[in-house]
């Protein structure tokens, strides 16, 4: 039998909107005035309880307080909560093929409630909420209760969640982990997760999907002028999703801009640009050229994988693909100019400092190097 247990605001819920006017309203309060912006990217990229912290900690009001006002004003608006779309089509659809349904969340007494109101409250076996006292994500307390309380197969039991933290608390409970990206999201993928999906409704025979997903095969190709578009779209998605976490969203938003189809076939016209493709989609890319038009030094540039596929080796195996092509033989030494997202991989993958020199340069970011023997 497969359990999906799931978390509720931003995953089932659309609530976010809803969260984020009531922290920025107990902030504001507090006499802090931070843009709905930065508020979302807190919470999603925490929590409400680690941004209330923080507000704490610059105001000096204490966190107790604060969050008994944020209660206060959320839950005032609980009414304006929808379903995010596609929950009740999925659970209906999941429920039909045998699955059991179960809620983990830090929501409280509101959560019995809404589900009702939105008329999913009856697809639950089991709802289990912070009323219920367990330890905060990432802990995953919480799961390896209802795991134990109804003798769920591990392996056939998966925790589903918009946020790092939910993917962290299935781990910590010894389940599958299954993280839903919106297209919008700020979340970037920990490598951790067992699966990946943009859309509720992707979600169908999962343990076919997880299995699949390790069957099939990737190659890795140069790449064709018909290819741009995709190519394109996988950067900028990247971008946005990958990326965001490390960087203004204003600032990534000005660098897509300039990844259009056209300046990945500029580019391509003086490097020889890759891709990484499965089942005909291109899930990754990555291009290699001179430096500064030195025979002896070359550059690696546009190294992105889907943020579904990171986590997975297919980086690895571009940037070795890469690493094999004429203008890395030739050269005594490569650069790569890298993000703050990507600085861990590449450290992995053999590459040091230039010059020794740890910091971020005027297009933020890190010059790095690696010499052939």
């Amino acid at each position: 039998m497969t359990a999906y247990i799931w978390d509720l605001d931003g995953t089932l819920l659309d609530s976010y909107g809803v969260i984020v006017e009531g922290a920025k309203k107990t902030a504001a309060e507090a006499g802090l005035r931070d843009s709905e912006a930065e508020v979302l990217r807190a919470v999603k990229q925490g929590s409400v309880t680690a941004y209330l912290n923080g507000v704490s900690e610059r105001s000096g009001v204490p966190f107790r307080q604060l969050m008994a006002r944020y209660r206060l004003h959320a839950h005032g608006l609980d009414d304006r909560i929808t379903l995010t779309d596609g929950a009740k089509e999925t659970l209906e659809k999941l429920r039909r093929s045998g699955a059991v349904h179960f809620v983990y969340t830090h929501r409280g007494s509101s959560s019995g409630p809404i589900l009702e109101r939105l008329g999913i409250l009856d697809y639950f076996r089991d709802i289990v909420t912070s009323e219920h006292g367990f330890a905060a994500k990432p802990s995953g307390e919480g799961v390896r209760y209802l795991t134990d309380r109804y003798g769920l197969d591990p392996e056939r039991t998966w925790y589903v969640g918009d946020r790092t933290l939910d993917v962290y608390c299935a781990k910590d409970a010894g389940v599958r982990a299954l993280l839903y990206l919106a297209p919008d999201s700020c979340v970037s993928p920990t490598g951790q997760e067992d699966l990946i999906v943009h859309d509720l409704r992707e979600i169908g025979d999962t343990d076919r999907q997880a299995h699949g997903q390790e069957e099939k095969k990737m190659n890795i190709r140069r790449m064709k002028e018909e290819d741009a578009k995709a190519v394109s779209d996988l950067i900028v998605t990247t971008i946005r999703i990958s990326n965001v976490g490390d960087y203004t969203a204003e600032l990534m938003e000005e660098l897509v801009k300039t990844e259009t189809p056209e300046h990945v076939l500029q580019r391509a016209s003086w490097m020889h640009f890759y891709v990484a493709e499965e089942d005909g989609n291109i899930i990754g890319c990555g291009a290699i050229g001179p430096y500064w038009g030195k025979e002896d030094e070359s550059s690696l540039f546009s190294i992105f994988v889907r943020p579904d596929y990171q986590g997975k080796g297919i980086g690895r195996a571009i940037v070795e693909t890469l690493e094999q092509d004429e203008f890395a033989l030739r050269a005594r030494r490569i650069e790569i100019p890298a993000s703050i997202t990507g600085l861990p991989f590449y450290r992995k993958m053999g590459y040091d400092f230039k010059n020794g020199k740890a910091e971020l340069d005027e297009e933020q970011l890190y010059r790095l190097e690696k010499f052939r023997n």
